[in-house]
């Protein structure tokens, strides 16, 4: 499962919680949005628009953030830890 999170809010910053819109690859489609056979690819190509368009920080880094390649975590909780700095315990 691919899960993207569009922050809000940055993790470095002095919110006690930082406001996400999470896109998981189960729930969400990109391919309506941007076209394709594969979703892959179109989340790939999604991403790609959001990053040109936002001027967003790519995290964890720009080409994971564009899945070149994605970048994989064994739980979520791994990646809240890992890559935006907090606990959810």
């Amino acid at each position: 499962m691919l899960l993207v999170d569009l922050l809000l809010d940055s993790p470095w910053g002095d919110r006690k919680a930082i406001r996400a819109v999470r896109l998981l690859s189960n729930s969400f489609d990109p391919r309506a949005l941007v076209g394709g056979e594969d979703q892959m690819q179109a989340f790939r190509a999604f991403l790609e628009m959001v990053l040109d368009v936002s001027e967003a920080v790519p995290l964890p880094d720009p080409d994971s953030a564009r899945g070149k390649p994605f970048s994989s975590f064994t739980t979520v909780g791994a990646y809240e830890r890992e890559v935006l700095s907090i606990s959810t315990s």
